[in-house]
């Protein structure tokens, strides 16, 4: 089968020809109609196939209970970028009818790691303020569609204006960029106040801007919590706050999410994912698919993907 495989670790890509996956009991083998592009590349050996998120039809289920063609979609898969993937059985979603596969493939990696944060982390609920950093990526703009659906009020911060448009489409309140007073801008529109939540990215600090960690530790009310996510930089001196200075700015609480955490169980990926989906199938929650690639040039979707720009990048296998 066709499939995208790494020359190196987190090197090029390459279009292959390699063996097709074989399903064991507890696993499905899936015929792969899109791939979701989330860069950076894998850091892998070389050879692995790269992709996580995607979605297709089932072509087979050694356990005989999942009828072949049913369209599912799945987030924490192995080698997402070809033509067949083995998933296991109890981490995908059935597709209902309606949802456009293109969006199914996109839908439950920023979906869940959103719903997580806004159920699992804390208990979002009607009239939480909350401050959402790198809100027009595709999680900031999952976060912001769920906790303005649930009544909260939104603050989004984001880097230029497509991503404003983008932020205040989702349903923000108000939208800011990455200005050294942002925080102070923040808390007035919020009548003086800090937010019950600021939701911190670690998208890292433009040049002349505030760093999204202190704007996060300025613009949260004391004793309130800043949840951060996305992937940390052990290196990065600046992405890491100190106890004192969370006592500093009113004994705050700091967490960092990882999807994986809040899915460790089949009951809790069911949760998610199932929540997920039904916000999408009733128009909640809306994922927009900014270019789609066809699998010989993955390279580029990767590339895309990593550019500006609100909305997912995928592959059609």
């Amino acid at each position: 089968m066709h499939a995208i495989v790494t020359e190196s670790p987190g090197g090029p890509l390459l279009f292959t020809d390699i063996a097709a996956p074989t399903p064991t009991v507890g696993q499905l083998l899936i015929d792969v109609t899109y791939a979701h592009i989330q860069p950076p590349l894998p850091k892998a050996d070389a050879g692995t196939v790269v992709g996580s998120a995607g979605c297709g039809r089932v072509a087979e289920d050694p356990e005989g209970e999942i009828a072949p063609g049913t369209l599912v979609a799945f987030a924490d898969a192995q080698g997402a970028c070809a033509e067949q993937v083995v998933v296991t059985r109890e981490r995908v979603v059935a597709v209902p009818e309606g949802i456009d596969e293109a969006v199914a493939a996109c839908m439950l990696a920023p979906g869940m790691a959103a719903h997580a944060m806004l159920y699992s982390v804390r208990e979002t609920k009607d009239g939480d303020t909350m401050v959402i950093t790198d809100g027009a990526s595709e999680v900031g703009l999952a976060l912001t569609q769920l906790a303005a659906a649930a009544g909260a009020t939104v603050f989004s911060v984001v880097r230029d204006g497509s991503g404003e448009e983008a932020a205040y489409d989702a349903g923000a309140t108000g939208v800011f960029r990455y200005y050294a007073d942002a925080a102070q801008r923040i808390c007035e529109a919020n009548g003086g106040r800090g937010v019950d939540v600021v939701y911190e990215a670690h998208s890292g600090a433009l040049p002349g801007a505030i760093h999204p960690l202190q704007l996060a530790l300025e613009a949260c009310a004391p004793r309130c919590l800043i949840c951060a996510y996305g992937q940390v930089d052990a290196d990065e001196q600046s992405a890491r706050v100190g106890i004192a200075e969370l006592e500093r700015h009113g004994g705050l609480y700091l967490t960092h999410a990882s999807l994986p955490w809040y899915t460790q169980t089949a009951d809790e990926f069911r949760y998610h994912s199932q929540a997920v989906t039904r916000a999408v199938e009733d128009g909640t929650l809306r994922f927009h698919v900014r270019e789609v690639f066809p699998l010989t040039e993955a390279a580029t979707a990767f590339e895309a993907a990593q550019a500006t720009g609100p909305g997912c990048v995928v592959v059609r296998i």
